[in-house]
This record gives C-alpha cells, structure tokens and sequence, in this order.
C-alpha cells in the first residue's frame, strides 16, 4: 500500500441520461384547416376557414370588437364598474356615434378635491339642488333619487338614446323630463334625463348659457401683450364700418410706404428659405402667382443690408 501511486491523473465525465447524440430532425406540424376546434372568439366548434359568429360583433362585457362575452379575456374589475359611480364628470355626444347616444365621463375622486366654483344651486319645486357645471355635456341628468325627492307632476317620456361612460360602460335613462329651474329670479324650462345611479347632478352648457351662468369671451393680443376682452362676436361699432366701408371691402396693398427702424449695431443674419415639400410646390407657386396679381404682396429679391 505504501508504494501505490494514489494521484489521479484524469477524470472521465460519465454522459447524462438526458444527453443524446442521436439528432432528430424536426417536422412542422400540419394543420388540418377541415378540422372543427373550440374557436377563442366565440366558444364555439367551427371550421378554421370558416367565418366566426362573433366576427363583427360587440363584446358586452368590455365592449371591444370581434369576441362574445363569455369568451372575453378582460378581468371584471369591480372598482371601474359604472353602476359604483359616484360623480358624472362630462356628458357629450359623440360625432362617430350613431344618433341618439350620449358619452359619460366618470371621476373617482371625492367630491372635496373638485373645485367649488364649478358648481351652482338651483331651486326646483322649492328645492335647493346643487348642480355641476359642464360646458361640454350636450344634455342635463339627475339621478332617480334626486328626482324622487322633488315630487313634481311632469310628463314622463321615454328617451331613445344611451349614455356611456368613456370606459366603454353604458346606462340607458328612464326617462326624460321636463322640469322649471329657477336661477336669481330667472325660470327657464330644463330638459334633463333621469339614470338610476347615484350621482351628482349635471347642467349642460346649454342650460348654463340660458341662466348666463358663462359667459363666452372673446381675447385680443396686442404688439405691447395687452389683453382686450370682449364678449362680442361683432368688437366694430356698425356706424364705423358704415362710415369707413372703403376700408373694410377688398383686398391689396395700403398705398404708402412704411420706413423700416434698423438697430446698426445689430449684426445681419440670413435665414435660408422654408424648403416646400414637392408634392405642394406646384400649389404654393400657384397661390403666390395668385396674391401677387392681387397686389395683395409684392415679391422682392435680396438685397444688402444698410
């Protein structure tokens, strides 16, 4: 035992059960498209090639295109239900949409954190009900509750519209009605339409027009940043533009020549031309040729700085 050599030279990795130097070589799988299978879309058994019965229809669970509801991918959640909301934001109707439906934004917010100062009381059959002030909601709304509280005897009617929440939610109101709103004296007979959900009453920006509750204005900026408002769609006195009517018909050039104030001591600095793609090119030569035979400007050429 004493003169055996115990060192070991070498050591021999036994191979792996899993390693294999057998190579296979690999076979796409064929799809049979004559074969039915549970379609994703719409839980059915159909051809591949064939068309899906949900194909072009509405998912009612998230209101996406091309899925059935019970096969809709989308988590429930429960916070962004639309039957739990508590405020309607905005209320307005949407160009793309068909006739007669209606958009509701919704806010989570409590009501502390939104501004007072866009909201007014009104009195309804002798009642104080607060309202929010929405310049973009094309129509009025007040909950069922509110509505029960006022005890009015109005003509019921049933609307043919929806109203959606901008998360793709969508209520169907019970009815609309007309009711008098009273506002420092002044009544004006208000359309609104009543959902079953508790929420804060709405004014649209007609109603808020009619009470004078906004007032549109209309801004002009001088050279000095001054800021004249108006609340005119017409600033010019008529006798003026009677009086000076030569001035305010036709176009060109005022006669005259206006003398130019340039600071010496500035250095000159060229600005190379706006490069016009040439897609345009011909357009804008065109509308050039066009006020310049106007007289409406004049084309000058380059010259030196002085």
């Amino acid at each position: 035992m004493n003169g055996e050599d115990t060192s070991i030279h070498a050591l021999k990795k036994k191979p792996s059960a899993h390693t294999s130097t057998r190579r296979e070589e690999y076979v796409p799988r064929k799809y049979n498209s004559q074969r039915n299978s549970k379609c994703g879309k719409c839980g059915r058994d159909h051809r591949r090639n064939e068309q899906c019965p949900a194909e072009g229809k509405k998912c009612t669970k998230c209101l996406k295109m091309n899925h059935f509801a019970a096969m809709c991918k989308t988590k429930q959640n429960k916070s962004r239900d639309f039957r739990n909301k508590k405020n309607i934001h905005t209320i307005s109707e949407s160009d793309s949409s068909s006739d007669g439906e209606f958009y509701v934004g919704t806010i989570d917010a409590p009501i502390h954190t939104i501004d007072n100062t866009w909201y007014e009381t009104l009195k309804i059959n002798n009642q104080a009900i607060r309202f929010q002030l929405d310049t973009g909601a094309k129509c009025n709304v007040i909950s069922t509750k509110t509505f029960s509280k006022l005890n009015l005897d109005v003509i019921k009617t049933k609307p043919d519209i929806s109203i959606k929440s901008y998360s793709g939610h969508s209520i169907k109101p019970r009815y609309a009605v007309n009711i008098p709103c009273t506002y420092k004296g002044q009544t004006c007979d208000v359309k609104f339409y009543i959902v079953d959900i508790d929420s804060t009453s709405v004014l649209g920006g007609k109603a808020c027009a009619d009470f004078e509750l906004i007032k549109r204005l209309f801004t002009i900026q001088t050279d000095d940043n001054q800021i004249i408002e108006s609340n005119q769609t017409n600033p010019i006195p008529e006798d003026i533009r009677k009086n000076y009517a030569d001035i305010f018909k036709g176009i060109g050039c005022i006669p005259g020549e206006y003398s130019i104030q340039i600071d010496s001591t500035v250095q000159p600095v060229v600005h190379a031309p706006r490069k016009i793609p040439i897609a345009i090119k011909d357009k804008v030569k065109d509308e050039l040729q066009r006020i310049e035979q106007n007289e409406s400007c004049r084309r000058y050429f380059p010259f030196e700085w002085k």
